[in-house]
This record gives C-alpha cells, structure tokens and sequence, in this order.
C-alpha cells in the first residue's frame, strides 16, 4: 500500500497509517526509506491522537470517580479491590488520597 504521508485529517486516516506502521513494524527487516516512513508515521498518528483526543487533566479521585459512574458502581462494589469494608470504615472519596491517612487491609 503506497502511502503519501501529510498531516491527518480524519480517524479513517489515522487507522490506515497505523495499520501501515504495524505491516511495517512486523517486518523482518525494513529499507532506510521504510525506517524514514515509519518515524515520519509515527509522529503523525502521535500528532493526530494527541490532538484529537486529548487527555483531560485529572486527580486520581477524579478519574476514579469518573471510572465509578461510567460502571455503575457504588464505593462498597470496590471493597474487594481495597479489602473489606470494615478495612477503611471511614473511607471516602474526599480523603482517599490524603497522604494523612492509612488503610489497613
């Protein structure tokens, strides 16, 4: 597949160079000219993803939060994760983070 690398303008583009720089990364050996298009692709996809879909700036409360909500679940659904919930009877999300605090499990 010929490839004419230029900035990417759409998810359909940016799935045809990666599926471009996957045929070429699972070859055994690449030519100088591939090893080019291959770093030139690379910093395209790295490019169009980071602008495209850029990832928000979030406290680990925030995501765990947001993590919760997006599955439904209620603080005591994660009790096995963290250990029983007698474990951290005063657990909340407000002070799960707080390096003042300790969770024996």
């Amino acid at each position: 597949m010929e490839i004419r690398p230029e900035v990417i303008q759409d998810e359909k583009q940016n799935r045809a160079y990666i599926a471009r720089l996957e045929a070429l990364t699972s070859k055994k050996s690449v030519t100088l000219a591939e090893e080019k298009l291959m770093r030139l692709l690379l910093l395209l996809v790295e490019d169009f993803e980071r602008n495209s879909d850029p990832i928000p700036d979030a406290g680990p409360i925030d995501v765990l939060r947001h993590l919760m909500e997006a599955h439904g679940l209620r603080q005591r659904d994660l009790a096995d994760v963290f250990g029983r919930e007698a474990s951290f009877p005063r657990f909340s999300m407000e002070n799960a983070n707080s390096p003042k605090r300790t969770y024996a499990g």
